[in-house]
């Protein structure tokens, strides 16, 4: 088997125990064409009807942050630190 079963099983048991009834959705069944990183994760958000997106420290090397602006899309990134959560984002008020 592959670990991305493994993974699912024990996601999806999680799910139940702490009673959590956030959809799960695969990239792969949406079925869109690839471009470039940051349009391939903005056309994901828009399938799902998310307006935010959260992403770790390795996004800052390939997240075009002006293409989310754009698409009127949040876009935030995140560092864990031994203090806590940093948070960086590109929100404006």
């Amino acid at each position: 088997d592959n670990l991305i079963d493994l993974n699912m099983a024990i996601i999806l048991m999680l799910k139940e125990i702490l009673d959590i009834k956030t959809k799960i959705f695969f990239a792969s069944s949406f079925n869109l064409k690839k471009t470039d990183p940051t349009t391939d994760l903005i056309n994901l958000c828009n399938c799902v009807g998310g307006g935010l997106y959260l992403s770790g420290q390795g996004g800052k090397n390939y997240i075009d942050e002006y293409l989310f602006e754009k698409s009127k899309i949040f876009y935030i990134l995140h560092a864990f630190t031994v203090e806590g959560i940093v948070f960086y984002c590109n929100i404006r008020f």
